[in-house]
């Protein structure tokens, strides 16, 4: 599995993901298709996204960059993967725990979740990461504003987490 960064060649993939009605979340915050038609204009917008790719077949989406390079803060997030096991997400985010903390040298991972996606919460807490604060009010979904909390992962607590699942 690796991250690959998003072209304009994935116009028509993009274009088939966000027909789906189950990918709005990723989505919301995106440009809408008919700004993406342009093929330069795909590189300039998608900077930050990447396909994510397990063997040879496009699983879905992720945005990831620094969000802060004076405190080391790395920002991943709106991943949008379709059909993948807990097997793969586990995979995706040893995968960029790894880019962030080894690769970049960064403190910590920070990710924002809508409020009601519960089990994904659940996911992120399992991981290692913490509850940082909540955004009230702070997205439109589906026509009504909801909360968004901000999950943190610290390299310390990153490393603890990795010795424990050595013992």
């Amino acid at each position: 599995m690796y991250f690959r960064r998003v072209t304009s060649q994935d116009m028509p993939l993009l274009i088939e993901w966000a027909q789906d009605e189950r990918y709005d979340e990723f989505f919301r915050r995106t440009p809408p298709i008919c700004e993406w038609a342009h093929p330069g204009l795909v590189e300039t917008t998608f900077a930050n996204y990447y396909v994510i790719v397990k063997d040879g077949k496009e699983l879905g989406l992720a945005s990831m960059g620094v969000e802060d390079p004076y405190a080391k803060t790395f920002k991943a997030g709106a991943m949008m993967i379709k059909g993948h096991s807990m097997q793969d997400s586990k995979q995706m985010m040893d995968l960029i725990a790894d880019l962030a903390f080894n690769k970049l040298s960064m403190h910590r991972i920070v990710m924002v979740v809508l409020a009601h996606r519960i089990k994904l919460h659940e996911r992120l807490v399992n991981y290692g990461f913490e509850l940082e604060g909540v955004f009230k009010e702070s997205s439109l979904h589906r026509g009504k504003l909801v909360n968004e909390h901000q999950y943190a992962l610290r390299r310390d607590k990153w490393q603890a987490c990795l010795a424990k699942q050595g013992q």
